[in-house]
């Protein structure tokens, strides 16, 4: 069976839906099914925005709506930024702690950092501390964007300590390896024999002695040079 225009041309979902509720004359105009080409695009790519509403409600899956995200909280992207950093920065402003607790601090950092996070209230006078404990296949750590954002947030009288924690793995193995030595056989050496004996070491000893001496020493104010006195 030979294509039709219709095989040959539309390609749209839409286009095809339209095309289904007119005159089947339209199926072989050239004409006719570039129109409903050219439509059904536009509506496909309507359909896809439609769809793709409920995603962009949350800045986790957001993609073309996150230009309205970023302006909700007064951020400008760089120009290098890609859509996962947009993500990230719009979530982190959206967990702004206020007021600042221990709670919202380990929901910030969590966003921030991927990790587990745990705040101590107390470990010391007007000290908290933060643990963090690396997740598999976490992101290096920005320590000094953190410590930027505590101090900028925390009160004034308050200090704090930062423990991180992380799992190392450490691998022993057992490596063999051989030396070759060439060992003297007995009785081959020397060539040749020379008589003689041990000798006795003899003793030494050690004495210890004393001895004085008098350095004179002129008195400041008598001795003179060249005529002036010292």
């Amino acid at each position: 069976m030979d294509a039709t225009q219709r095989d040959i041309i539309l390609k749209s979902e839409s286009g095809n839906r339209m095309i289904d509720t007119v005159s089947p004359i339209y199926e072989e105009s050239y004409v006719g099914c570039w129109m409903y080409e050219i439509m059904g695009r536009e509506y496909d790519k309507l359909w896809d925005i439609i769809k793709s509403l409920p995603s962009q409600l949350f800045p986790e899956s957001v993609t073309w709506a996150i230009e309205l995200w970023e302006r909700r909280y007064g951020l400008i992207p760089a120009p290098t930024h890609t859509l996962e950093q947009r993500r990230q920065k719009v979530l982190e402003m959206r967990a702004l702690p206020h007021p600042f607790t221990p709670y919202a601090l380990e929901r910030y950092i969590k966003i921030m950092t991927g990790r587990d996070v745990e705040v101590i209230d107390r470990i010391g006078p007007h000290t908290f501390g933060v643990n963090i404990t690396d997740a598999d296949g976490s992101e290096p750590l920005d320590l000094t964007a953190l410590k930027r954002y505590i101090n900028a947030h925390k009160q004034s009288h308050m200090s704090y300590e930062i423990l991180c924690q992380s799992a190392a793995e450490i691998q022993v193995s057992v490596v063999t390896e051989y030396w070759v030595f060439d060992y003297l056989l007995c009785g081959t050496l020397p060539q040749e024999n020379y008589s003689g004996g041990i000798a006795k070491a003899p003793d030494i000893k050690a004495m210890m002695d004393s001895g004085a001496y008098t350095i004179g020493y002129p008195l400041c104010g008598v001795y003179t040079l060249g005529g002036d006195i010292l």
